[in-house]
């Protein structure tokens, strides 16, 4: 009991921002499925205005977590094919770049200070500062790995 009061009272940006970004997503993504099955002309014969405003849109969304990323590729992808993957690869970076911004203004280094209390995850997030490439690459392709 006496580890959730002090994770609750140290950490309640963070936490409430944890729950957002579990509930809101489904709830967009939700609703987007939603809509789009029932208007599926709204997407069809985009002109290039329309198609940036897309992706600005979708950026946004994925920024504030209003929508789960692997929807937005999926509906990218059929829509527009592989002629929307540069639109979808800038929207994502923006994306991560915007959410991590956001992240970690809210949380200003108040969870990495209580994982200290914790050294098997302390040592995890030490080895994520040096080497997180490799375990992006690795839990990027994973997914693909298990379909096969």
């Amino acid at each position: 009991m006496k580890f959730l009061r002090e994770l609750f009272q140290k950490n309640a940006s963070t936490l409430l921002s944890m729950i957002l970004l579990a509930g809101l997503p489904f709830l967009g993504s939700s609703s987007l499925g939603f809509v789009l099955y029932r208007n599926q002309e709204l997407m069809q014969h985009l002109s290039l205005g329309q198609s940036l405003l897309y992706f600005v849109i979708i950026g946004v969304a994925m920024a504030f977590s209003l929508m789960h990323t692997t929807l937005a590729v999926l509906i990218t992808g059929f829509y527009f094919g592989w002629a929307g993957f540069p639109g979808m690869l800038v929207a994502y970076t923006l994306a991560a770049l915007t959410g991590y911004q956001i992240a970690s203004s809210l949380d200003h280094g108040k969870m990495l200070t209580f994982l200290k209390h914790f050294p098997k995850a302390d040592a995890v997030m030490r080895e994520l500062k040096n080497d997180s490439w490799q375990l992006v690459f690795l839990l990027r392709i994973s997914p693909s790995r298990l379909l096969h």
